[in-house]
């Protein structure tokens, strides 16, 4: 039987998702594997019977999904393969982004959902062997997680993710690949997100047919240092420009909106999304 401290979470997730998500109608289902939305419904897994764990699951979960709800383009074609799979990584660290500005205290829910997938072992990874794809989706989103997001809890498993990446990949890839994925922060739309990702597919297509350069390895770190400093300086100055004011809830959890002070009328969206 559901405790009715869980049941009381089932409905304070029912009432944050249009809230969070800006749109009149929008639906939370609770049960499954795994969390996503269309853009109307927004699927969040079976909780655990687990209080503390419920709430870091449920409430870190619809924060994403909501984030989705309000900035995805989901009438925009993603591509396939390769291609499909970049867009999504780098999708969700541009609308994390934009969520962190409407609303900062998102970035605790975040931070405590990250650190629970990474204690269960359930957080998204890669290992040597996997598709060389595979390896380089993971490090890239965890490497923008933590640099450009700023999210602590994702510090371990993006150093991990990047050994891996930096064993299967030569040099140059790895400097280029850094010097286009940081520019998320200046993509506006999906759109501009399906772009990056297909210049991220075509320069590795390009990188293919090259030789690998010689390398002096003490050099090599020293450059990858200092581009690494300006890349999450420009980065992070880009997506912590606010084009929107956060909505007042400060640095308190995401679960301060219910509060009656923060529950105000949702508005018709301007747009309809697919």
């Amino acid at each position: 039987m559901r405790s009715a401290s869980n049941a009381s979470l089932t409905r304070s997730l029912h009432i944050l998702g249009p809230i969070l998500g800006r749109k009149m109608g929008v639906k939370v289902r609770i049960g499954g594997s795994k969390a996503c939305t269309d853009g109307n419904v927004i699927h969040l897994p079976s909780l655990p019977i687990e209080d503390d764990e419920a709430a870091i699951l449920g409430f870190g979960h619809l924060f994403h999904e909501a984030n989705h709800v309000r900035e995805t383009d989901f009438s925009v074609d993603r591509g396939r393969g390769f291609v499909e799979g970049l867009v999504g990584a780098l999708e969700d660290i541009r609308i994390d982004g934009l969520g962190f500005q409407r609303y900062p205290g998102g970035v605790r829910d975040r931070e405590q959902l990250i650190e629970l997938l990474v204690r269960q072992g359930s957080a998204k990874s890669a290992k040597a062997g996997d598709p060389p794809a595979a390896i380089l989706e993971t490090y890239l989103f965890w490497r923008l997680e933590q640099e450009l997001l700023g999210v602590a809890a994702a510090s371990a498993i993006a150093q991990e993710s990047e050994a891996l990446f930096r064993e299967t990949f030569p040099e140059g890839v790895a400097t280029k690949l850094d010097a286009l994925m940081f520019t998320v922060a200046e993509c506006r739309s999906t759109a501009d997100v399906v772009d990056l990702s297909e210049r991220i597919a075509r320069m590795l297509k390009d990188e293919a047919g090259l030789p690998p350069p010689p390398s002096n390895p003490e050099a090599v770190a020293n450059r990858r240092r200092v581009e690494r400093h300006r890349e999450t300086r420009r980065a992070r100055a880009q997506i912590r420009s606010p084009r929107s004011k956060p909505i007042g809830c400060g640095r308190r959890s995401i679960r301060a909106l219910l509060r009656p002070q923060y529950l105000e009328p949702i508005q018709p969206p301007t747009s309809t999304m697919a």
